[in-house]
């Protein structure tokens, strides 16, 4: 049996088949028809019927059976782990995820799986994904934001090499990979991806082994 705190508590009960509701007796209750203060003989067997704990088993059948383990990278590189059930739309999922990211707004932010991006009312089971998958996270594009796609009508490997202009500072890329520091104020800020090109126009990035369709930057 395992006791969930209160801070867990939002993450875990979309797991939860059974609730047991454990009772402990006050020992300051007093048995019926004695009076204070008299003496009372008790017994290792009275000891323990007072000290025991009431135990209710509370099923809830209207949860679906079956949760998957989820996990998503961050757009600075970290893992969110979620359990969830298979049933659950990427919209419930995405206010989960967003406490866990200081209560971030969910719109602000998209959900990439094999290069592609899910839409909030699909689910895990709608779109076959097995447990323990990875999921990126990436800013919504709420305007025209830059992105670089790659054609090849055969696979091949490539670099990709952003540089920036020196009043220019990277503020998000993705997929997350380092970044070349300027080294004074004149000099560019760099990145480079490094990704395999597949003909249907799906890339993976070498570095961090994502699957995506594009590479994605913003800078201030």
């Amino acid at each position: 049996m395992l006791e969930i705190s209160e801070v867990s508590w939002s993450d875990a009960v979309v797991l939860l088949k059974s609730v047991t509701v454990m009772v402990t007796p006050s020992s300051r209750s007093s048995s019926p028809g004695k009076e204070m203060g008299a003496p009372t003989r008790r017994t290792s067997s009275d000891l323990t019927k007072r000290n025991a704990k009431k135990m209710i088993l509370i099923s809830c059948p209207f949860l679906p059976a079956d949760a998957h383990l989820i996990n998503f990278i961050t757009p600075n590189g970290s893992i969110i782990a979620i359990n969830t059930y298979v049933n659950t739309s990427f919209r419930r999922i995405k206010k989960i995820v967003s406490r866990r990211m200081d209560s971030q707004d969910p719109r602000d932010f998209l959900f990439t799986y094999k290069g592609d991006i899910l839409n909030d009312n699909e689910t895990p089971r709608s779109i076959n994904m097995d447990s323990d998958s990875f999921i990126g996270i990436m800013p919504a594009l709420l305007g025209k934001k830059p992105v670089i796609y790659l054609l090849s009508p055969t696979p091949l490997e490539a670099s990709v090499k952003l540089s920036l202009a020196p009043q220019w500072d990277l503020s998000v890329i993705y997929p997350v990979v380092p970044i070349k520091a300027r080294l004074n104020s004149n000099s560019n800020q760099e990145v480079t991806w490094r990704v395999k090109v597949l003909p249907n126009g799906d890339l993976k990035e070498l570095t961090t082994g994502l699957d995506v369709t594009f590479l994605f930057w913003e800078a201030l």
